[in-house]
């Protein structure tokens, strides 16, 4: 592949996974919080309860649950990708070819990529504002 159209493709593909990690996380804000934090913090919706859980709570479980949360919503915006796009975001991030040598289209392994941009995204939310005291 040319140099340029190598950069095309790799900002393509990050553009992409950015918005679906950024449509992934307003749909978590519109979503009412399940409440397990409640006495701990001022959280009004599941993307502030699923940060505090992966910030702040020792409790290993809650943090899984907050993973699986991640992992479903990221499921979810890959679902509605063509098996065309899925195989363009596949050529970037995985080996794994069919008979013809074009790569597969592995949703599981584009929602990781955007589970990963979402848990990136929670890393630097600012769980400060939603303490209480």
């Amino acid at each position: 592949m040319e140099e340029i159209e190598t950069r095309l493709f790799v900002e393509f593909h990050s553009s992409r996974i950015a918005s679906m990690a950024a449509h992934a996380v307003t749909e978590m804000q519109g979503l009412r919080p399940g409440g397990l934090f409640a006495a701990e913090a001022r959280i009004s919706n599941l993307w502030e309860e699923a940060c505090w859980a992966l910030h702040e709570h020792s409790d290993t479980m809650a943090g899984e649950a907050a993973s699986s949360v991640l992992r479903q919503f990221s499921q979810a915006e890959v679902s509605c990708l063509s098996d065309e796009e899925l195989r363009l975001h596949c050529y970037l991030i995985t080996d794994e070819c069919d008979e013809e040598g074009m790569p597969w289209a592995d949703a599981e392994a584009v929602a990781s990529k955007v589970a990963e941009e979402i848990r990136w995204r929670a890393s630097h939310f600012d769980i400060d504002r939603l303490s209480r005291g």
